[in-house]
């Protein structure tokens, strides 16, 4: 069982595991040739039935830094398991934090390059303002061979400059795995309650509620992409093509989707409410989580006048779309 160390590390690692023995060791491994030494790496296994929890026994015993958490609160999904992980690792001594997945592939400087950029950023700001930090991704197949060389132009993303929250609210452009956040952040967002879509897209909300969300436009981890990914990555031009399996299953899970936002939107609201945020950003989170509540057309004519909407043209579009049809 993990005991909180004051002394240990500034940078805080959380990787939350379930059978995924076939590439646990190689991502272990590129976190433990990090140019940059001082981390601890806090692990939890969500009830693996395959060798993952002997693997991790195994690095615990090789290396002081890497610590498994062993507690009885059994199988709890990935959001909850990083949630739980999240509330361990505020407990440490720790200043800054980042998520790692089970089956990716870490540039050697990957903490490194991170760390400066928001030691850089705080110094323009305050090391108590929540900050996140992201970078983009590799996007590469089982054996690691390339797919695309950037998760961003992948995806058909674009980093929100301005108006981090408005273009949130219906999309996440931030990968977990990709992001580095502070303490001040940490500390707004635990627990995670089991409503929230996804662990990166609720901290990305509160940090996108302070207009601090960051981009650091390098390649710093290899996203690997196989048949148990549990989100994956899926090419803008696939999405968009009829034909295509994709683009089938976005329509099916698009609906859904549509409508877990604007409850995750009515929950972030309640939280930040708690806790003080811009009063106008209090409003359009209000007005989005009751969109249901008005006509067709001036659902639509809401959003827009209200800068509610996706980092791109076309998405946004089927954005109003579905709000519409609502």
């Amino acid at each position: 069982m993990f005991v909180a160390n004051k002394n240990e590390g500034l940078v805080c690692i959380l990787m939350a595991t379930y059978n995924g023995e076939k590439y646990l060791v190689e991502q272990i491994e590129s976190i433990l040739n990090q140019s940059m030494t001082n981390w601890i790496l806090l692990i939890r296994d969500d009830g693996s039935s395959d060798k993952t929890k002997k693997i991790l026994v195994l690095y615990e015993a090789k290396d002081p830094r890497v610590y498994l958490i062993d507690d009885a609160f059994g199988n709890l999904g990935v959001t909850s398991n990083f949630s739980r992980l999240m509330e361990v690792a505020y407990s440490t001594g720790c200043q800054y934090f980042c998520f790692a997945d089970q089956d990716d592939v870490w540039n050697k400087d990957k903490i490194k390059l991170m760390l400066e950029a928001l030691i850089g950023i705080e110094k323009k700001q305050s090391e108590v303002t929540p900050v996140l930090l992201y970078s983009d991704l590799e996007v590469v197949d089982s054996n690691l061979k390339q797919i695309h060389p950037s998760f961003m132009k992948f995806r058909g993303l674009r980093h929100p400059e301005s108006q981090q929250l408005e273009q949130l609210m219906t999309q996440n452009v931030i990968t977990g795995c990709a992001s580095f956040f502070n303490k001040a952040l940490l500390k707004i967002v635990i627990p995670i309650p089991k409503a929230a879509i996804i662990h990166d897209w609720w901290i990305a909300l509160f940090a996108a509620a302070y207009q601090n969300i960051f981009y650091l436009d390098m390649v710093l981890v290899k996203y690997r992409q196989h048949d148990k990914n549990q989100v994956g990555a899926v090419g803008y031009n696939a999405i968009f093509n009829p034909l295509s399996k994709d683009f089938q299953n976005k329509i099916t899970n698009s609906r859904k989707f549509f409508f877990d936002s604007i409850k995750q939107s009515y929950l972030l609201l309640t939280h930040l409410k708690s806790i003080g945020c811009n009063r106008e950003l209090l409003e359009k989170l209000e007005l989005f989580s009751r969109i249901g509540n008005y006509n067709r057309l001036k659902r639509v004519l809401l959003l827009r006048s209200n800068g509610i909407g996706r980092t791109t043209f076309l998405g946004t579009l089927i954005l109003y779309l579905w709000c519409f049809l609502l």
